[in-house]
């Protein structure tokens, strides 16, 4: 009898553990191991008790009271897969525009499948038991045979069942970013990204000199930023498959607005300090407010074809490493997927072939007019860094860069995850715009090749990468000389242990709109060489200190009035961050960072002052997963800033930001 009480349990427990608990019998203890399955089981009606209401648990039950109810979870485990095969079936007869009620069933279905998963074993279990009370069963008038053949129906059916999808996806992410700023003693502040943060005034930094006529605190330069994306894709396994991603955002910038609405610009663009009185949207730094309501398009397509070859048709983001074809992080203070993956947008199509070790991908289409509904570019594409020059000489920093309309790029990766790989591509980038160079001189066109490799050696793997830029105005070379990137680098993994070292040199006249690195509040610097050194260290199982140091000089004086940099320029930068895991949902970290700039005076005289800009921030936040799809993080970051890289006049720093982001994901 405690055997067959055993795989009674099994079977009852099992398939109804998930159903509500409306309270269990009055004599079964709120504490007993089977309170809660037995409350399960009663609201389920598959248990009623005796008379008296009470349920006898210590009193073995009889054959005949376990054959009863085994036929009842049998019965209600039938009910529910022929409902969820019902389901299934009606959600082909649904109309795609009604998004609301199509998720509805989507998370039902998905609710449904995830439980039938846990069905295979109870089935197997009444399998067994029909076996053993099959003469009790009889006696109540069940037919046995037909009952253990409905069974392994049943669990052919429910093996199906998990492997089938419903016909689309649906999911999304919302996104609420509060960014406030304060001032200290009179002085702004000023973040990585080069936004002024702690004043009510607009205008270009240009008009702020010391003490800085309204300089506020959090609560007068706080703004609140939105974004909510809805991504719908086909789930089927065979044929062609399609995806697309609507955002609905604030987080745009509007330079046609009477008070310019700054927003996060656009994916692309920084907001450069070096340029405070030009366009407001290429370089207005008053710290972030909400933009005006729109909606964009991020990405949508149809692929076609196999694992080993396919096509993808529509709007497709791609992206081919930081020196080469990467499009840059421009809102550091905001954590977002379409933002934050670095790849470029464009119209057009995608193709791979994979033969062996080696993977083709050709990639080409429109780059330019991917606006919002509000006529907004999604992600220009530009080229050059963003103080970078076109050639040297008379030519002055202005910010030029190339306008980017069509681009057609190809890549070959070769070797394994195992040994390594080499990947080669070549980028041809077409604008439609003739942008000045020199006195006489246009361009138009730029071309962007190269190889980067990874070798595996045991722990240790060694990097490398070439690159090279041609400018051209049509078919004639106009740029030829001091236009290429090199890097080395070695890294190993030991442990609780991660060390790497770099050397790289960025040449002035490299053009690739690219993301090699931040330097202060400069991105992406030209007529540059030196090391980077870095290290991350777990201390302990909560603990864990990540430092990282860089040393710099300027490549050659002949570009100083373009890059800002020359042979007697001297760039040291140091990091040093601690994370502490105070709960497994919970995380706390502090940091600080200082980049100097040396003897920036030396070069050609550009500068009034001394030309020492001393860059450093000071961080503390949290970040709290208050469930899988669900997150919220705070940071404080004080900003001590002598910005006479830029601006040569009222350039002390001092203030603060404030920024949280809360994220839902469904």
């Amino acid at each position: 009898m405690r055997k067959l009480l055993s795989l009674s349990a099994v079977a009852l427990l099992a398939v109804f553990a998930s159903a509500q608990d409306d309270g269990a019998f009055p004599d079964t203890p709120a504490n007993h191991w089977a309170y809660e399955a037995l409350a399960s089981m009663k609201a389920q009606g598959l248990l009623v008790g005796y008379p008296d209401g009470l349920f006898r648990g210590p009193r073995p039950a009889s054959r005949y009271e376990m054959a009863v109810a085994m036929h009842d979870v049998y019965t209600n485990l039938k009910n529910q897969i022929d409902g969820m095969q019902s389901l299934l079936d009606r959600s082909k007869a649904i109309n795609p525009q009604d998004i609301t009620y199509l998720q509805s069933q989507v998370e039902a279905l998905k609710s449904d499948v995830a439980a039938l998963k846990q069905l295979g074993p109870d089935i197997q279990n009444l399998q067994h038991a029909a076996e053993t009370f099959e003469i009790e069963l009889e006696q109540l008038g069940v037919d046995v045979e037909a009952m253990k053949t409905d069974m392994g129906k049943l669990a052919s059916r429910v093996g199906a069942l998990e492997k089938k999808k419903p016909p689309i996806d649906i999911s999304g992410r919302t996104d609420f970013w509060l960014g406030a700023g304060d001032s200290r003693d009179g002085f702004l502040g000023l973040d990585k990204d080069g936004r002024v943060n702690g004043t009510a005034v607009a205008g270009p930094i240009s008009s702020f000199n010391p003490p800085v006529p309204g300089a506020v605190g959090l609560i007068q330069d706080s703004n609140i930023i939105h974004e909510a994306a809805f991504t719908v894709a086909s789930t089927n396994a065979n044929g062609p498959k399609w995806d697309g991603t609507i955002v609905v955002s604030d987080a745009f910038g509007y330079e046609r607005a009477a008070t310019p609405l700054i927003g996060f610009g656009n994916q692309s663009d920084m907001f450069n300090p070096a340029y405070g009185s030009a366009n407001i949207v290429e370089s207005g730094i008053l710290g972030y407010s909400s933009g005006q309501e729109d909606i964009y398009l991020q990405s949508g397509g149809i692929t076609v074809g196999g694992p080993k070859a396919d096509i993808e048709l529509g709007r497709i983001g791609y992206s081919l490493g930081p020196y080469m074809f990467q499009r840059l992080d421009n809102s550091s203070y905001y954590s977002n997927p379409r933002w934050d993956n670095g790849e470029y947008y464009y119209d057009g199509i995608l193709g791979k072939l994979a033969l062996g070790p080696a993977t083709f991908h050709i990639f080409g289409g429109r780059n330019s007019g991917l606006t919002s509904a509000d006529g907004v570019e999604l992600n220009p594409l530009r080229t050059g860094p963003i103080d970078g020059p076109f050639s040297g000489g008379p030519h002055v920093a202005s910010g030029d860069r190339l306008d980017i309309d069509r681009s057609l790029g190809f890549d070959l990766e070769l070797g394994t995850s195992r040994i390594g790989k080499i990947d080669a591509a070549y980028i041809f980038m077409d604008g439609e715009t003739e942008t000045p160079v020199n006195p006489g001189q246009n361009a138009n066109r730029l071309g962007v090749y190269g190889t980067d490799g990874l070798l595996h050696v045991g722990p240790v793997d060694l990097t490398g990468g070439y690159h090279r830029t041609e400018v051209s105005d049509n078919n004639t070379p106009v740029i030829g000389s001091d236009n290429s990137a090199m890097n080395l680098g070695i890294s190993a993994k030991h442990g609780s242990y991660n060390l790497y070292a770099n050397w790289r040199e960025v040449q002035a006249n490299y053009l690739a709109p690219g993301d090699w690195g931040r330097l202060g509040v400069l991105r992406d610097p030209t007529n540059i060489k030196g090391f980077q050194f870095g290290a991350a260290v777990g201390l302990t199982k909560q603990f864990k200190l990540t430092a990282n140091t860089e040393f710099d000089t300027g490549i050659t004086d002949n570009y100083g009035l373009s890059t800002f940099l020359g042979s007697s320029t001297k760039i040291t930068m140091y990091q040093v961050r601690l994370d502490y895991k105070a709960k497994k949902n919970l995380d706390l970290y502090g940091g600080w960072e200082s980049t100097r700039f040396g003897d920036l005076s030396n070069s050609q005289g550009i500068f009034v002052g001394p030309g020492d800009p001393l860059y450093r921030w000071t961080t503390f936040g949290m970040e709290c997963r208050i469930s899988s799809r669900t997150k919220f993080t705070l940071q404080y970051e004080l900003s001590d800033v002598d910005n006479d890289y830029q601006v040569t006049n009222g350039s002390n720093f001092r203030g603060g930001l404030l920024t949280s982001q809360l994220t839902f994901e469904f």
